[in-house]
């Protein structure tokens, strides 16, 4: 018999085609292949909990694993028996780094940074505690707080900060992923300090906005030439309705709070 080979992927973007970049059409009939071999002992290693891991995988056709690891590493499940089981070693090993606090105990200590609000309950588990921060402040001196609060308590925990990238999305529909605006996904990947000539070659641009919304903008532009030329309407209106979307976007814009993550997962290496 041939060595085990052990297999650990991500998830989204990797194996599940959410991602901007087009999926090659034999990519998932191959993985479900390979993963049929009696010596691949497939993981998957995701921040999804378990739940959204096997809706996934019954979506996408994607082969079971041997195990999950899950909840940005603070939850391993094995596939035992036809049933996930918990591996609870895994928990008491990492529940020794919260040094006898809970989850409600680190909610209560970073209570008074005031610019920390709680993710859904769904986001959280035993040794995750999960919050957003809004975009346009300064993570680094939010974080500078919270490693101060927990190294006070003698917490060894990590935290870790990220920013979801709007992508188009194939069908799951959970966790708050949307199919991106052009305008959206400019102003997220700037966040990311990417360059503007670089966000612009991806596939969701265009010439005249970006995939479908090309067709749209030309067939409402045609549309609207043709009105005015059968003197329906004036040119007064379409202007008046680009200045009405113009002001009220830029209002808009102005008071919008965009988010980001901030999760405190355990500190060990799986």
């Amino acid at each position: 018999m041939s060595a085990r080979l052990l297999l650990c992927t991500d998830m989204d973007r990797t194996v599940i085609p959410n991602g901007m970049q087009a999926e090659h059409p034999n990519a998932r009939r191959r993985f479900r292949k390979f993963c049929q071999l009696e010596n691949v002992c497939l993981v998957y290693v995701t921040g999804r909990h378990r739940q959204l891991v096997e809706k996934a995988i019954r979506t996408y056709s994607l082969p079971q694993p041997d195990y999950i690891i899950s909840d940005v590493g603070t939850k391993i499940f094995q596939y035992k028996d036809k049933r996930w089981q918990e591996v609870q070693s895994w928990c008491d090993e990492i529940a020794k780094d919260w040094n006898g606090q809970s989850h409600s105990d680190l909610k209560a200590l970073l209570s008074d940074i005031k610019d920390l609000q709680l993710q859904e309950f769904s986001k959280q588990n035993t040794h995750k505690l999960s919050f957003y921060l809004p975009l346009y402040l300064n993570k680094d001196e939010v974080i500078a707080q919270v490693h101060k609060h927990l190294q006070k308590n003698g917490i060894n925990a990590s935290v870790m900060w990220s920013i979801d990238e709007l992508t188009k999305f194939n069908g799951l529909g959970i966790d708050a992923y949307s199919g991106a605006t052009p305008l959206d996904a400019m102003k997220t990947q700037i966040v990311l300090d990417r360059h503007p000539e670089f966000i612009s070659s991806q596939e969701l641009f265009g010439m005249a906005g970006g995939l479908g919304w090309e067709w749209i903008n030309i067939w409402f532009a045609l549309g609207g030439i043709w009105l005015i030329y059968r003197k329906v309407i004036s040119w007064h209106v379409p202007v008046a309705m680009i200045l009405a979307l113009l002001i009220i976007s830029s209002i808009t814009t102005l008071i919008a709070v965009s988010y980001t993550h901030l999760t405190l997962p355990t500190n060990r290496e799986v």
